[in-house]
């Protein structure tokens, strides 16, 4: 019950509440069966997208009340509390860290993309090299 009107914990529970949805929404177009790199790069410009927007409504939430907690009696041991600054910087890093993570995770993506091209202009060329002979 304490956890619930620490500060700092409810920051942090709101700014994870906004993030989590989108990396569920992730995960689980990832784990389709007929998935191509093409859907792989859309889903995940869409998922850094998605992040980034809450990266930038940061300073809305650090200074939302609702999400500070109750009002609470000072607890008897002293327990330095986090700043907004401090808050807003550690959000921005959260998601910062996440869009780097995706990025970095799912560059891959990229040459296949570019093979799935290929693919289909090799297939093509080959289709229209077999009525060009017949």
């Amino acid at each position: 019950m304490r956890m619930l009107e620490d500060e700092v914990f409810c920051f942090f529970l709101a700014l994870f509440h906004k993030i989590m949805p989108h990396v569920d929404m992730l995960f689980n177009h990832l784990q389709k069966r007929n998935i191509d790199s093409v859907f792989i790069a859309g889903i995940t410009q869409r998922f850094t997208h998605s992040i980034q927007a809450i990266r930038d409504s940061v300073p809305s939430v650090v200074e939302d009340e609702e999400y500070r907690g109750p009002v609470q009696i000072p607890p008897p041991k002293k327990r330095r509390a986090m700043g907004e600054e401090t808050q807003q910087h550690l959000a921005i890093e959260v998601c910062d860290t996440i869009i780097s993570h995706a990025k970095e995770r799912f560059s891959f993506t990229k040459h296949l993309i570019s093979a799935h091209c290929c693919k289909e202009s090799c297939s093509h060329n080959t289709a229209v090299s077999s009525q060009i002979r017949h």
